[in-house]
């Protein structure tokens, strides 16, 4: 089998961005001018990004990436992975849950989301890969920068990333005092507070910041079946970092960062023809259904992060432990019958992740070469009760038996090792070719159970285990036209590991179908960044093909989902990103002559 999508994804943005002044008085009066600085500044900025391991401008860098500094962030209000996705071309979301967030780009998507499976989109926040979906979901507060890499990003990023990156940079300590608080009020008694505090703690040589975020809401929707309020918030948030850096050669962050979330209310919707037996309110703001929901998750993590410079090359540690667990109770089928509910599904997972590197330059040659060491468990237990209803999806599932009552999961250990490498010459001053390449070898290992006999599922406890390894190499040619005009092609190999299903009626059904074997693509891209008008107009114009092959699909065997491999696809796309910043918010007009 083999299917081919194409698509154009186009995103612009416009004079709702802060721009700079550009007018100046001159010592005459009534005369205007611009001088050179203002001159500058009134064009678009420069966002610098670490997507090479290395600084460089968004313009310079050869792969198709949307970033957005922290004035971005803060004046559009980008607080959540959600408003990341509806700013990208060819970036999607799917995320009915919040334990449940999975994300897509250019076709590649992971429709399992089991503790044996791998998500194809990877988020990282300050390096460290986040190995789970169900914490993808969390405020974006005191953020530096969000950089999003479409494509495979198989060399340098730890595990290999087929689909795309969310890099998530938060914010350094500052070196001279510096706070910010914010408090806002609305509707449904909606109350978000955030701050930061940052600066020096020791002179110049241990900086310091802290940050937090709390939203609180009494919820928007409320539900005629239980007289509750739904779309309740009650999420908190905080973020503590020590920058020590004894001289110009060494530095060390540590960053802890922590998160509860107990919001209550989860709605459930039914869309199209409803029966009159499954009311559904006509209101928005209106729901009926007979369990309410919740969320209870929490999650915290350590990263440790060590530069050394040796002279001509840096070296660099990063070390990062994170701990969660997230429950989820809701109502499957959003109505007041007593159809399908997740009486609970708990997540929780362990991960300990270690990346060094050297980076550094010598005459015409940049190069960044490393290693990476992924152990990570996640562990899911799910009670879930259906009942058929004539007629309706879940009377599919339950198989025409009345009810099922099921108790399964599935606990899975990840061992990831990888040694990557890249480098660039300089083969001119316009002139680039960069080569890379990651070799990944991981062991996935555990068991998938069912510890509830129901009326299809019996109690069985299976183990699973197996090995993948893949070599993802990269290719790139760029040349600058001009100063403001970069032209590039690439070719780059992405790969998502194999893994297992769960939730399988028995053993037999759960040794053969739970399998399944990793998953390729081949990438091909062609790209123009330019800069025109003084630098208040930005196009970047992307031209792309991906192959994929041993795809990870879903097939319904009678009433179970099963995941295997099969067939090919080819992703053909063009996407558009035009920045503009014709016109001046401030100070657009002269100062009146006295």
């Amino acid at each position: 089998m083999k299917k081919t999508i194409s698509w154009v994804s186009v995103l612009l943005a416009g004079a709702a961005l802060p721009c700079e002044p550009i007018w100046a008085q001159t010592a005459q009066g009534g005369s205007l001018e611009r001088s050179e600085p203002e001159r500058e500044s009134a064009g678009i900025h420069d966002i610098i990004v670490t997507a090479n391991k290395r600084e460089e401008s968004l313009q310079k860098v050869p792969i198709a990436i949307s970033a957005f500094g922290a004035d971005m962030v803060e004046n559009n209000r980008i607080s959540s992975i959600d408003d990341v996705v509806a700013r990208v071309p060819a970036f999607f979301a799917s995320n009915a849950f919040r334990t449940q967030a999975s994300l897509g780009m250019r076709g590649a998507a992971a429709l399992e989301d089991s503790p044996g499976s791998d998500q194809a989109v990877a988020v990282f926040v300050d390096e460290i890969y986040l190995g789970e979906n169900s914490g993808m979901d969390f405020d974006f507060f005191d953020i530096e920068r969000i950089e999003v890499l479409r494509g495979p990003q198989g060399t340098l990023f730890g595990r290999n990333v087929m689909g795309g990156a969310v890099n998530i940079i938060s914010r350094t300590p500052s070196d001279t005092p510096d706070a910010k608080f914010e408090a806002s009020y609305g509707r449904f008694n909606q109350f978000n507070l955030r701050g930061m505090a940052s600066g020096p703690l020791i002179g110049d040589v241990l900086l310091g910041q802290i940050a937090f975020s709390s939203k609180n809401s009494d919820g928007n929707t409320r539900n005629l079946f239980t007289g509750n309020r739904l779309n309740q918030e009650d999420v908190q948030s905080g973020r503590a970092k020590l920058l020590f850096k004894p001289d110009e050669k060494f530095d060390a962050t540590l960053t802890v960062n922590y998160m509860r979330d107990r919001s209550q209310g989860v709605v459930r919707k039914l869309e199209g023809d409803v029966p009159a037996i499954l009311f559904q309110p006509s209101s928005l703001n209106e729901a009926s259904q007979n369990v309410d929901g919740g969320y209870d998750r929490r999650a915290a993590g350590v990263t440790l992060r060590l530069d050394y410079d040796v002279g001509g090359a840096t070296l660099t540690s990063i070390s990062g432990y994170r701990n969660s667990r997230h429950k989820l109770n809701v109502d499957l089928d959003g109505t007041s019958v007593e159809i399908g509910e997740f009486v609970l599904q708990e997540n929780r997972i362990k991960q300990l992740s270690q990346e060094l590197r050297v980076a550094g330059s010598t005459g015409a040659i940049d190069y960044v070469a490393g290693l990476y060491y992924l152990n990570l468990r996640i562990a899911r237990d799910e009670y879930l009760f259906l009942q058929g209803l004539p007629g309706s999806l879940f009377d599919v599932y339950v198989g025409g038996v009345g009810s099922r009552d099921d108790g399964t999961g599935q606990s899975i250990r990840t061992r990831s090792y990888a040694g990557f490498g890249q480098v660039t010459w300089h083969a001119s001053d316009r002139l680039r070719l960069t080569a890379g390449a990651r070799y990944t070898w991981e062991r996935k290992s555990g068991e998938t159970f069912c510890f509830k006999d129901s009326a299809l599922c019996a109690q069985y406890r299976l183990a699973v285990g197996d090995t993948f390894k893949a070599f993802t190499p990269k290719l790139v040619l760029d040349y600058d036209v001009s100063d403001n005009i970069l032209l590039y092609g690439s070719v780059s190999r992405g790969f998502k590991g194999g893994g297992f299903a769960s939730n399988f009626p028995d053993e037999a059904s759960a040794r053969a179908g739970g399998s399944f074997g990793p998953e390729f693509a081949w990438s091909y891209e062609a790209g123009v960044k330019a800069r025109w008008l003084d630098n208040r107009l930005q196009t970047n114009i992307t031209v792309y093909r991906v192959d994929y092959s041993d795809l990870q699909v879903r097939e319904q065997e009678g009433v179970y989902v099963v995941v295997g491999n099969a067939g090919k696809s080819r992703v053909n796309g063009v996407e558009v990103e035009v920045l503009t910043r014709p016109v001046v918010t401030d100070r657009l007009r002269p100062p009146a002559e006295d």
